[in-house]
């Protein structure tokens, strides 16, 4: 399914089996029918995320960006952590706060145990993913819901987060976190990604993004 997102309609399928019928007929039917809507589907929904150390003037921004998003009516989707995530939802009247386990830094939430397909997709896209203990599997598993949504199928528009690396495409992380993660996996969907740690000019490119995107015009 990553794989099927990096396909375009310029995309070109070679395979030996032509003229015959083959396996690249199944991929570019599965393309057409499941992914293109996908990249077509408009959520209004944003995943809210970022380190639990971020600085509280930038966790002052991500609850007043929160709070307008929450205006405009974006569904914020966040993991109920410390920092960042806690700045979002303070912020944040319509949100999906997405736990790894039922009481999970205190929070109450209808979203509590992440669908075996987050797993899947938490093993594809985490290097380390054997080495980690059980716990922190399931912490990767809920961060692929903020960007995929509840039933793995929902991409969110976009990604507001804080990372120290700045980092908004898989190729400039510098960590193997959380956040990274969900960065890496935003990536190869195709969402686009706004870290905040690139400074102010961020929030003009959040909003002219909101503003200029075809899938927001009435």
């Amino acid at each position: 399914m990553l794989k099927l997102r990096e396909l375009t309609e310029q995309s070109q399928l070679v395979c030996y089996c032509r003229p015959a019928q083959c396996h690249g007929d199944i991929i570019a039917r599965v393309w057409r029918d499941r992914i293109k809507p996908m990249q077509h589907q408009r959520s209004l929904s944003y995943a809210g995320i970022g380190s639990r150390n971020t600085p509280p003037e930038v966790m002052a921004i991500m609850t007043k960006l929160a709070r307008r998003l929450d205006e405009l009516g974006f569904v914020l989707r966040s993991g109920g952590a410390d920092g960042a995530d806690s700045a979002f939802e303070d912020g944040a009247k319509n949100k999906q706060v997405f736990l790894p386990w039922e009481g999970f830094n205190g929070r109450e939430s209808e979203f509590t145990s992440p669908l075996s397909e987050a797993f899947r997709v938490a093993e594809i896209v985490h290097d380390g993913w054997l080495y980690l203990k059980p716990g922190a599997q399931k912490l990767m598993a809920r961060n692929n819901h903020q960007i995929l949504g509840a039933d793995m199928r929902t991409p969110a528009d976009f990604v507001v987060c804080w990372t120290p690396d700045s980092a908004e495409k898989s190729h400039q992380r510098g960590s193997t976190g959380g956040t990274g993660q969900a960065i890496d996996l935003a990536d190869r969907f195709g969402i686009p990604v706004f870290n905040l740690a690139k400074g102010g000019a961020t929030i003009e490119r959040i909003r002219e993004w909101v503003q200029h995107n075809p899938a927001y015009k009435n």
